[in-house]
């Protein structure tokens, strides 16, 4: 019914296909469940800079600038008045991480 080599030729498929499987079974048994995330580590006031300020400025208008806690302060309240989306909490996180990294003493 089969030659001898179509024989040897699916068994030898079959053996490779085997390996393979069991080799992807062992890589997927090494991967943890839940990997960390990319933004593991990120303060989370960057990531709504990024988000709120950008939409309308360039970044380097927003870390060029060097203000108090206070100062940021007014500047992201006159932001939210003219339209960024930023809820309090969320700026509250903003104006601390701009002043971490962009304030001015004072």
């Amino acid at each position: 019914m089969f030659s001898k080599s179509l024989k040897n030729a699916l068994l030898i498929g079959a053996a490779l296909a085997c390996g393979f499987a069991a080799a992807g079974a062992a890589a997927t048994a090494d991967t943890p469940a839940s990997a960390p995330s990319a933004n593991a580590g990120v303060d989370p006031g960057k990531a709504i800079v990024d988000k709120a300020c950008q939409s309308c400025h360039e970044l380097g208008m927003v870390t060029d600038a060097r203000h108090t806690a206070k100062e940021w302060t007014s500047v992201i309240d006159r932001m939210r008045a003219n339209g960024a989306e930023l809820s309090d909490d969320d700026a509250k996180q903003v104006q601390a991480y701009l002043t971490k990294l962009y304030g001015k003493p004072g």
